[in-house]
């Protein structure tokens, strides 16, 4: 490798680099690209071809290179002494022995301890420890590592009560082949143990396992899956931490049973009794006090005779007089400051605490029914279509004649259907009128039309998502759809669209209605339309009415998206219907007397591109943005059409190699380009067919994600994620997320997976290399590896989760979002994300 170092060097494109002495950050043979071009020196080519000349075998040039070869000197002192007289720039090299190192110098580097001040320098160019100062080093490093930190464990097996297992191989390239007498191992049971005290062979040698103080361990001690961490003590692996979690020591605590004070006495104000155990209860103690008398002020407590302590309430005040009843137990806990007794809970019976559940329940019954008398038809006043609080989760407060929900109770407050004279009310009081309904525009309408195939058509409805509810949160009037159209089999074209089929194109649109789901399945374009206006609101945006259909077909290649009858099979279904559809919208608005315009245009697309080469569907993206935004050119229909994206989540088996998934990343390439908003990373929302389909509750919360991302981006804030920028240094590779906001850092929902199909690295994976270690600070991952990798990737698994019992999600996986999340519009209870987008990365 001497040879083409030198080649790298001498021929380099320019003057500065890495390890040049003068700061410069470019490996050879390019180098630092701020610096000049570099020209070569005459004498260091012939140098550098008679090098060349003797490797090929011309013995002529060996014979000069021979006479010309470097020198090595004892120490660097005997080099300084020799001159430069003797050491000419005609050498080369010479080497140096200096205490532990071999030193190699070169005749113009000076950056690095030179020997001279003046050309030529012999400056130090590489150090190379010696054989012996290597072994020290390795030794130290070895006895470091043991004695520092767990150590990797591999090949666990054998049986609960007669472990084995290997050092990991990473530990053994370390020179660590055993365990030193503090050593310590990190240790994943995969059986419990059904005897006292089992054996633990480690890289061939046995050693008894006790508990941390070198006790008795106990049969059906581990925890299948728990992590532990042993350390070694002479022939002794104690458990150090894992043994019991802090929930477990609650359980065992509270079936150990408090102490109940005994031989209770004295006076109502100067309490008496005795601890059944003896003594005086040290700090952090608890009792049951069950007091003879209620108290008539202060009160004391004194146990065994000990000195009088005074008894707090709960809030750390004076218990006021008749706070304790006669045979009503209290739990009170010591405290050291101050030096009292408090009452951490009071009125412990159960028939008290049954009594006081009985006057709860009977007056809550009472004021019910109160309510309920005085409950008035207000029906009338309601804007028809009526939809009446949706839900099972409540009490009825108030209903219409119609035996319809108007005022609710439910666990976390009140819900109520408000009035259209209400929000009409309100909107002119907080300023936001506009002659529309609750503040919408009464002269622009704006289209945001989907397109895609399965997953825009939308998923099926399920308890907590059905047409009911997505109705319910539905601001009337901010969401529309032409009414009066029929697709050529003569039906009713729903907001779903025609799909398959083509438009009656005969039929025009008769005007607009009230977006509303399909009956059987929600559409991709309702949760979008609907809930957008609502974000907005949020921001204190302009809210314009928005008119939305979907334009997909299940399965759709791209290819059979566009107007292009040579690409695909030649379809171009999916454009003439589109096409038709915005002519109908057009005249609709004029017809209507109101502007009309395209912002945003959303796709949901991606899964039928799986196998398609790499770069072909980022290029069709680009193909159809072109011809989408010509569309509306030609039809005179104003707006940037920006694409709002969601990035394919791949399917439930990825394990086939050919297949490759480039068009995830492409979606990616493509916002980070400025083609679109990716709004949504998809793999992060629930499938219901163990397939890619999700059902009803995920689309609206996918699809009401990028409603927040529209708002978002319309109120001046980016959104997009781009994959990081990485960096490595000495085994450790940074992943900085620079484009999160300012106001937000990432979060690993490590539970979201129940640990199938991903690692504890928060779905990061190294092609070449191997993780050992992740963490997150703030908007940086940092990721330990071993190897020369060549590649990172995020939620990019190539596995099978169809195997997974009742598997919820698709095969590549990934915990990561931001910090910022917002609660759900149309699904109450639930919460919208910002999720970290799949990636691929050559290193």
């Amino acid at each position: 490798m001497a040879l083409l170092d030198d080649i790298n060097r001498l021929l380099r494109d320019h003057t500065g680099y890495t390890g040049d002495g003068q700061g410069s950050n470019g490996p050879l043979p390019v180098g630092d690209r701020s610096t000049a071009r570099y020209t070569p020196n005459m004498r260091d080519l012939r140098e550098l071809m008679k090098t060349i000349a003797q490797t090929l075998g011309d013995p002529g040039a060996l014979q000069d290179i021979l006479a010309n070869s470097g020198k090595v000197f004892a120490n660097r002192a005997d080099a300084v002494s020799a001159g430069q007289s003797v050491l000419t720039g005609v050498l080369g090299r010479i080497a140096t022995i200096e205490a532990d190192h071999l030193v190699y110098r070169a005749p113009y580097q000076n950056g690095d301890d030179p020997l001279f001040d003046s050309a030529p320098y012999w400056g130090a160019t590489d150090r190379f420890p010696r054989q012996s100062f290597v072994d020290y080093l390795d030794g130290l490093r070895s006895a470091a590592i043991r004695s520092s930190g767990a150590l990797r464990l591999t090949n666990i097996g054998g049986t609960g009560d007669a472990i084995t297992a290997d050092l990991h191989p990473v530990m053994v390239d370390a020179g660590i082949t055993d365990l030193s007498t503090s050593s310590e191992v990190e240790f994943v049971p995969v059986a419990t143990n059904t005897a006292v005290n089992p054996s633990f062979t480690v890289a061939g040698v046995t050693y008894q396992i006790r508990n941390s103080d070198g006790g008795t361990w106990p049969a059906n001690g581990f925890v299948v899956g728990r992590s532990y961490t042993l350390r070694r003590r002479n022939n002794v692996l104690r458990v150090a931490s894992g043994d019991v979690t802090a929930t477990e020591l609650a359980k065992l605590v509270d079936r150990a049973g408090i102490q109940k004070l005994e031989n209770v006495g004295g006076t109502e104000n100067a309490i008496s009794a005795a601890m059944p155990s003896g003594g005086f209860p040290a700090t952090g103690v608890r009792v049951l006090l069950t007091p003879l008398v209620a108290n008539t002020g202060d009160v004391t407590l004194s146990i065994d005779g000990g000195p009088a302590v005074q008894v707090r309430g709960m809030d750390g005040q004076q218990v006021p007089p008749g706070g304790l009843r006669p045979a009503q137990p209290i739990l009170i806990e010591r405290m050291s400051s101050p030096s009292v007794w408090r009452i951490v809970m009071d009125n412990l019976s159960k028939s008290y605490v049954d009594g006081l559940i009985q006057e709860t329940q009977t007056d809550l019954r009472a004021d019910v029914a109160l309510v309920a008398d005085q409950t008035v038809a207000i029906a009338a006043e309601i804007a028809a279509p009526f939809i009446s609080v949706q839900g099972d989760d409540f009490i009825v407060m108030e209903s219409d004649a119609s035996s319809n929900a108007l005022r609710v109770m439910r666990p976390d407050g009140q819900d109520m259907i408000m009035s259209q004279t209400f929000w009409e009310r309100g909107a002119d009081a907080l300023g936001i009128g506009g002659g529309g309904s609750a503040g919408l525009s009464d002269d622009a309408i704006q289209i945001v039309s989907e397109n895609g195939q399965s997953l825009s058509v939308g998923g099926a409805y399920v308890p907590e998502m059905n047409y009911e509810i997505a109705m319910a949160s539905a601001l009337p009037g901010a969401a529309l759809m032409l009414s009066g159209l029929q697709h050529s089999d003569g039906g009713e074209v729903r907001i779903d669209g025609p799909r398959s089929r083509s438009y009656n194109m005969t039929v025009h649109a008769s005007g607009v209605r009230q977006a509303e789901p399909h009956p059987g399945i929600i559409t991709g374009a309702f949760p979008l339309s609907s809930m957008l206006n609502l974000h907005r609101q949020d921001h204190g945006l302009a809210m314009v009415p928005i008119l939305t259909t979907c334009h997909g077909i299940a399965g759709v290649a791209i290819e059979d998206m566009d107007d292009d009858p040579l690409t695909g099979s030649g379809s171009t279904l999916i454009w003439d219907n589109m096409s038709f559809w915005y002519d109908e919208a057009k005249a609709v608005a004029a017809a209507a007397g109101k502007t009309l315009s395209v912002p945003y245009h959303d796709w949901l697309h991606g899964t039928s591109a799986s196998t398609a080469p790499a770069g072909q569907y980022l290029s069709r993206l680009w193909d159809y943005q072109r011809d989408f935004r010509a569309l509306l050119a030609a039809k005179e229909i104003g707006g940037a059409a920006i694409m709002v994206m969601g990035q394919p989540a791949g399917a439930s088996n990825t394990s086939n190699p050919a297949v490759a998934w480039h068009c995830r990343d492409e979606v990616l390439q493509f916002c980070e380009q400025g083609g679109g908003i990716l709004a949504t990373a998809e793999h992060w929302y629930e499938i219901s067919d163990n397939n890619v389909h999700p059902d009803a509750l995920s689309t609206a919360l996918m699809q009401e994600t990028r409603a927040w991302a529209i708002a978002s981006v319309e109120a001046g804030q980016r959104w997009t994620i781009h994959r990081p920028v990485v960096s490595t240094d000495e085994g450790v590779m940074t992943l900085d997320f620079a484009t999160l906001h300012e106001d937000e850092y990432l979060v690993a929902d490590v539970s979201k997976y129940n640990g199938e199909g991903i690692d504890q690295h928060f779905g990061f994976e190294l092609i070449g290399g191997e993780i050992v270690a992740s963490e997150l600070r703030g908007r940086q991952v940092f990721l330990t590896y071993t190897g020369t990798p060549a590649q990172v990737r995020y939620a990019y698994q190539e596995q099978d989760a169809r195997v997974f019992d009742d598997n919820r999600y698709v095969a590549p996986r990934g915990v990561l979002r931001t910090s910022k999340t917002k609660r759900s519009k149309m699904a109450p209870g639930h919460i919208l994300v910002r999720a970290i987008p799949a990636f691929r990365i050559n290193l």
